[in-house]
């Protein structure tokens, strides 16, 4: 029975000692400053291809500090050297059909003015041979009434001569009379004459004037139609230089997306720091996406930690924090 009671003292004086110690531990953690474990972090770069192909050198180690914009690494670059050439090649010969229909437009809009300006001056040579043609029907319409006139003349000097003969006979008038009336009237015939034949010739004239003022309209409407077709052209070839012109900017942007490719041959640090990791050595075929180096900025360095419940209320923005670690033991970093 004492054993049993003494053996019941230890353990009440040994879970006694227990509860104390935790309890003390609890009033210590309460009364001092907030803690919880946390895990280093730094900013971390990761650099990856963005094409397929093998690398062909390596340029950096890990543990090497790099510089932004330095040479990590360089891949195969063949095949985007030959995409880029041919596509150099297509902007040339682009550049030379914009400048080819270029010309041709040119010379298209120059032979529609040309035409325009032709058919004007066909217009207006039309105008004034008609012009003529109504000019020279004046004429002969002039010279019709001189022969008119000329008739009536010569029928009443006519008139005059056969009355005086009569007279003559009956001896009323001389001869002389009659003689004068004859010879007026002879030289009146020959007038005659010739105003018919001045006004056939006059009607001929404005017949052959009408015939060149038909042709010289003929000529104005067939210069018109040059005209309309040569604006035609003038047109459809400045819309041949709108599409080689579309043209062009295809291969040019062919061109900068091949040199984009090209560009990712080369495989440079995007900033400074340190290489933590090598993925790939010189001869590995990397895929797009495939990580070949990571970089680790030192001068970025973070704490990562976690704040139990219980010290949630105790925490607030702007306090200052202590941190120790395993690998510097009895330092404190704030």
């Amino acid at each position: 029975m004492k054993r049993f009671v003494g053996a019941f003292v230890v353990l009440s004086l040994v879970l006694g000692g227990l509860l104390y110690w935790r309890l003390r531990l609890q009033d210590e953690a309460e009364s001092g400053p907030p803690g919880s474990s946390g895990v280093v972090e730094a900013e971390r770069v990761i650099v990856a291809a963005r094409i397929a192909s093998r690398i062909t050198a390596v340029h950096a180690d890990e543990g090497d500090r790099v510089t932004a914009g330095q040479l990590l690494a360089e891949l195969d670059c063949s095949e985007m050297d030959a995409v880029v050439a041919q596509a150099e090649a297509q902007v040339v010969a682009a550049r030379r059909g914009v400048e080819r229909v270029r010309g041709q437009a040119g010379a298209a809009a120059a032979q529609a003015e040309a035409a325009k300006r032709q058919a004007e001056a066909a217009a207006a040579q039309a105008e004034a041979v008609r012009t003529q043609a109504a000019a020279a029907h004046e004429q002969a319409a002039a010279a019709r009434g001189q022969v008119g006139a000329a008739r009536a003349q010569r029928e009443n000097v006519e008139r005059q001569r056969d009355r005086v003969a009569v007279l003559t006979e009956e001896a009323v008038t001389t001869t002389v009379d009659l003689e004068g009336l004859q010879t007026s009237a002879e030289d009146l015939r020959y007038r005659v004459g010739a105003a018919a034949s001045s006004a056939s010739a006059a009607e001929l004239s404005a017949e052959a004037v009408d015939g060149q003022a038909t042709a010289a309209e003929s000529q104005a409407g067939a210069a018109e139609q040059q005209a309309v077709a040569a604006e035609r052209q003038a047109g459809a070839a400045a819309g041949q230089v709108e599409v080689v012109r579309a043209q062009f900017a295809v291969a040019e942007a062919g061109l900068a997306r091949a040199k984009v490719g090209q560009a990712e041959c080369r495989l440079t640090a995007p900033r400074d720091g340190v290489v933590v990791v090598r993925a790939h050595a010189a001869g590995d075929v990397v895929l797009p996406g495939t990580a070949v180096f990571e970089i680790l900025d030192p001068t970025d360095i973070r704490v990562r930690f976690y704040v139990s419940n219980a010290d949630l209320g105790r925490v607030a923005p702007g306090m200052r924090v202590g941190a120790t670690a395993d690998a510097f033991p009895g330092k404190t970093f704030e």
